[in-house]
């Protein structure tokens, strides 16, 4: 895993102006050495997140304590096409945060989160 700063082939286009909204952290933009072919693939690298991207996914919860509902994280995932890229867009709320951040991860390891708690 490495930050993605190539605009050439960034598929989410133009890189995020740093500190641009006040206490919150620009859009993380990453590049994976993953590949993933399927909805089920990208689930299971959510699931089995290699301690990078650690998505607070508590809205697919029951309770605070409960675990993940993947069936429900896997209803919510969008999928489009982006640049000749399967993209996998995944909106969720962290517990206590009061907003929706956005994953979105292509089928060839490019990934960019974005959300704000207003820390």
């Amino acid at each position: 895993m490495e930050k993605n700063k190539d605009v050439e082939t960034d598929p989410f286009g133009k890189q995020p102006i740093e500190n641009d909204v006040p206490h919150c952290p620009a859009e993380e933009r990453l590049k994976f050495s993953v590949t993933l072919p399927s909805l089920e693939a990208f689930i299971d690298f959510l699931r089995n997140d290699p301690g990078r991207v650690s998505p607070r996914l508590d809205n697919f919860r029951s309770g605070l304590f409960d675990e993940i509902d993947w069936k429900k994280v896997s209803e919510a995932v969008q999928i489009e096409r982006v640049r000749e890229r399967t993209v996998y867009i995944l909106s969720y709320e962290p517990e206590h945060c009061f907003s929706i951040h956005t994953l979105k991860m292509t089928e060839d390891g490019f990934f960019s989160h974005y959300g704000c708690c207003g820390r």
